[in-house]
């Protein structure tokens, strides 16, 4: 799963739980981390991690059960990555990187304040990278989540630059795909917002 907001929001969490309400970000995120993803790249990193009223507190963190699920994914054997080059340098899967402790930032953001977030095209070609490395069949979900957002607040700017973010990860992919071979790529738009 790839997606430029927090890896629970709802297009990345239909792909990997079941809850009966989109905004269940705790219990979205335990499934994942239960449900050996191979690779997630994305934001959210607040709902692994125990929240305010816990012995075990870690600052900015939100699960109110007080369970530590960053802790969980490496005593699962996951490789944590956090910022742009560990992601770059990950060499095998499973690897989780979370790399916003909410939504990650807006691309226009992102490439002028170095937040050192890595871009979407980025995290689309280190997850192909890394799931055909375990040879065998994969399915890749990568959402721009933010267009559609841009389109709510009647933002042309952050909407033109973060569809280019996301045509250059479809570039990424379809290169990746072609080189692979034997693989389909499906493209969908998000739905129209703010007549953008």
């Amino acid at each position: 799963l790839v997606s430029t907001s927090g890896v629970t929001h709802a297009t990345p969490a239909a792909y990997a739980s079941h809850v009966l309400d989109r905004g269940w970000d705790n219990q979205i995120m335990e499934q994942m981390v239960y449900n050996d993803i191979d690779v997630v790249f994305g934001g959210g990193k607040r709902h692994l991690l125990p929240g305010s009223g816990c012995p075990n507190e870690v600052s900015g963190g939100r699960r109110s059960d007080c369970e530590n699920l960053l802790d969980e994914l490496i005593a699962r054997g996951y490789t944590w990555v956090d910022n742009r080059d560990e992601m770059l340098a990950a060499t095998a899967a499973p690897v989780w990187g979370l790399f916003a402790s909410s939504h990650m930032k807006a691309d226009i953001d992102n490439q002028y304040y170095g937040t050192g977030e890595p871009t979407l095209a980025e995290m689309t070609e280190k997850a192909i990278d890394l799931l055909s490395g375990l040879g065998g069949e994969f399915l890749l979900m990568v959402e721009g989540s933010q267009v559609d957002w841009a389109g709510h607040a009647n933002d042309p700017i952050h909407m033109v630059t973060d569809m280019k973010a996301f045509d250059d990860a479809v570039a990424v992919a379809k290169d990746q795909a072609d080189a692979l071979g034997n693989v389909v790529l499906h493209v969908f738009p998000d739905h129209n917002t703010g007549a953008l």
